[in-house]
């Protein structure tokens, strides 16, 4: 219901219906079509829901996957780091790795995309001399099972724990 103010014919009051009293519509402020100037709640409000609403959702079997998985060791004998340590994060673009393996250092930290499901995983293994290898496997029980194959038809078997890293221990 609206009514005009007769001596200003620009100003116009608004009853919204739900219990508030006449508002006035002022065109120099913003106003929704309703007639009435958003509170503060409902402009955080609105943005906040469209947000949640927009963003991709982290499935479960996404949780199941993300987590540290670690095998780096000290061997103290030689006195080397080897190993590997790969952390499965969901992202809006899928899953990714971040994937350090120590061949007697330390390494380097390579982001990897991570395909498949938690049935059929597959992610590449960069190494410091440049080769690739490519791992292939699940989670199970005891963390990523499966096989990491080099060129030259080289595979290494591997399980590697989920645990915390290697450099939080």
């Amino acid at each position: 219901m609206k009514l005009t103010d007769p001596t200003n014919l620009a100003t116009t009051y608004v009853y919204d219906g739900f219990g508030e009293p006449w508002k006035e519509i002022n065109p120099n402020r913003g106003t929704t079509k309703f007639g009435y100037t958003p509170s503060g709640l409902n402009k955080l409000l609105f943005p906040m829901i469209m947000l949640v609403l927009a963003s991709d959702v982290v499935s479960s079997e996404q949780l199941r996957l993300t987590g540290m998985y670690s095998s780096l060791a000290y061997n103290s004998e030689g006195g080397d780091l080897v190993g590997y340590e790969i952390r499965i994060v969901p992202t809006n673009q899928g899953n990714k790795a971040v994937v350090q393996v120590a061949e007697g250092d330390a390494g380097r930290i390579y982001v990897v995309d991570v395909t498949g499901d938690d049935k059929d995983l597959y992610f590449d293994i960069p190494l410091a001399s440049g080769v690739r290898g490519k791992f292939h496997g699940h989670v199970g029980d005891e963390g990523l099972e499966g096989a990491i194959s080099f060129p030259g038809q080289l595979v290494e078997n591997v399980t590697i724990r989920k645990s915390t890293s290697y450099w939080e221990k």
